[in-house]
């Protein structure tokens, strides 16, 4: 619990683990049962709870995580008994009604129909694949693959594995706002004080298997621009010490508008429209991936992957200049902070911290452990973990006339 001087609002974050078996596809019966959440419970159907939610200016969202189930709220500081009260009785009790789910299948197919018409997603999905396998949380089902298996998917399944893994199983829940500390209290313990936990053991890959493979186009009919995915498996955790030096070194290289791929590949040769570098899919529990994403038209394709390439190669054997650290530091630091300015985003920021493995003080900590990191260590980091002879490209779009 975290007091703000935010009058009368209260918003919390939290979630629990489930660890669903990827190599039975569960990750969609955990998104499936996800959507299901807020249609009703076994005591109230979905008009009940959303007008007393209404009524009291509240919300409550239920997020489907590679490994966990999330939830998140908001509401006046004399509604968080009832608005605690009802996301409990909402994650304990769903009703996972048939009717309901024949609602919400044509909705979440519809969703990955729309994602097989964006080059973005269809390139994204594309190297995840090319780089992990398909018992990693980082992979990504081809859209027609989550087609068939969206409409293979029978509620009792989603039922079944929702009751199995929905429990207190490394529960965390932060509370940041105005409130009374003894509220929140009897609140948490009379929704969540008696729920079991369950057996989620771990059943995926932590590391990723060392792959190689050619570059892979997703061809588009009346896509000119198209977007390109270049990346490789990058095996740090979140609690790695080389995790916050190689996150300033990517970020250097692509990570806003003054970064290196921008002043580069879009500013000085006009090969993109937009170009940026991220480390990606980091978890406490599973490795991520460095990824670059960028726009090239047709004409500029071959040329922009090209010089995107010796760019991320020249970039990792010569490293960053202090001038350049000094300053995303300042950036980095600064972005932090205004991402905290909302009770929401702070609930959020620490949660994910805690379920890191990096503790709710990590929020305070962040800005002095980013002044403290050296050049020789983002240098190391990228020197270390950036491996051009092992990059991945994936293409979507509309090649030639």
């Amino acid at each position: 619990m975290l007091r703000t001087t935010v009058d009368s609002v209260v918003s919390f974050y939290g979630s629990f683990a489930t660890r669903p078996d990827l190599t039975t596809n569960q990750d969609i019966l955990q998104d499936l049962a996800v959507a299901l959440l807020d249609k009703g419970t076994t005591e109230r159907d979905k008009f009940q709870i959303a007008e007393e939610l209404e009524s009291r200016g509240a919300e409550i969202r239920f997020h489907s995580m590679a490994t966990r189930i999330a939830f998140s709220g908001k509401c006046l500081n004399r509604d968080v008994t009832p608005v605690i009260g009802i996301c409990a009785e909402q994650l304990r009790k769903p009703s996972l009604s048939e009717d309901e789910y024949n609602k919400v299948l044509p909705r979440l197919q519809a969703s990955v129909m729309q994602s097989m018409e964006s080059t973005g997603a269809q390139s994204g999905s594309a190297l995840r694949r090319l780089i992990f396998d398909k018992n990693h949380p980082n992979f990504a089902h081809a859209p027609e693959a989550e087609m068939e298996m969206l409409s293979d998917t029978k509620l009792a399944d989603i039922a079944g594995y929702y009751r199995s893994r929905a429990g207190a199983n490394e529960f965390v829940l932060v509370v940041v706002g105005d409130f009374e500390a003894d509220d929140v209290t009897k609140a948490v313990s009379t929704g969540f004080g008696e729920w079991p936990d369950q057996n989620v053991s771990r059943k995926y890959d932590r590391s990723p298997v060392e792959k190689s493979g050619s570059p892979v186009h997703i061809p588009m009919r009346d896509k000119q621009n198209l977007d390109v995915r270049i990346g490789h498996a990058v095996d740090v955790i979140r609690t790695h010490r080389d995790y916050l030096p190689l996150y300033l070194g990517i970020f250097i290289l692509g990570g806003n508008f003054s970064s290196r791929l921008m002043d580069t590949i879009r500013d000085k040769e006009g090969l993109t429209y937009g170009i940026y570098a991220q480390l990606n899919g980091v978890s406490s529990e599973f490795c991520g991936y460095f990824l670059v994403r960028a726009t090239f038209s047709a004409d500029t394709l071959d040329v922009g992957i090209r010089r995107t390439n010796e760019l991320i190669a020249e970039f990792a054997e010569n490293g960053i200049s202090p001038e350049e650290l000094a300053s995303k530091k300042k950036t980095v630091s600064g972005s932090y902070k205004v991402g905290l300015a909302s009770t929401g985003s702070l609930a959020r920021t620490i949660g994910t911290n805690i379920i890191s493995g990096l503790g709710a003080e990590y929020v305070d900590l962040f800005a002095s452990l980013v002044e403290g990191v050296s050049v020789e260590e983002v240098n190391a980091a990228l020197s270390k973990w950036i491996d051009p002879d092992k990059l991945l490209t994936a293409t979507a779009g509309t090649l030639g006339t």
